[in-house]
């Protein structure tokens, strides 16, 4: 059930974010009228934190780091096409000898 729901969730994201916005602004708005401004943001804390903390409850944190990670690599590797190259035909080889020395034994 918590997949599922954590799944909507992630389909979901615009919504979520734009009702807990509205939430925070009502909260402030609130503790406004109780403290003051100044006190109201203290005691209210950094919305920015609050919006990550909420969001890991949300999503899948796991798969969207790797997914970051992913991007991150191919971005890298796009920048040295020769590196990549180099990369590649290295790692291509080293499965085609193993692949050859295996058969033959």
């Amino acid at each position: 059930m918590r997949f599922w729901n954590r799944l909507r969730d992630r389909v979901q994201r615009k919504q979520l974010d734009a009702d807990l916005d509205e939430e925070l602004r009502f909260h402030e708005a609130m503790l406004e009228r109780e403290l003051g401004p100044d006190a109201a943001r203290r005691r209210l804390g950094n919305r920015t934190a609050l919006r990550e903390e909420v969001g890991t409850m949300w999503s899948f944190t796991w798969i969207e780091e790797l997914l970051r990670d992913l991007r991150y690599g191919v971005r890298s590797l796009a920048r040295t096409p020769a590196f990549t190259a180099v990369a590649l035909l290295t790692i291509g080889l080293g499965i085609g000898a193993n692949t050859a020395i295996f058969s033959v034994v």
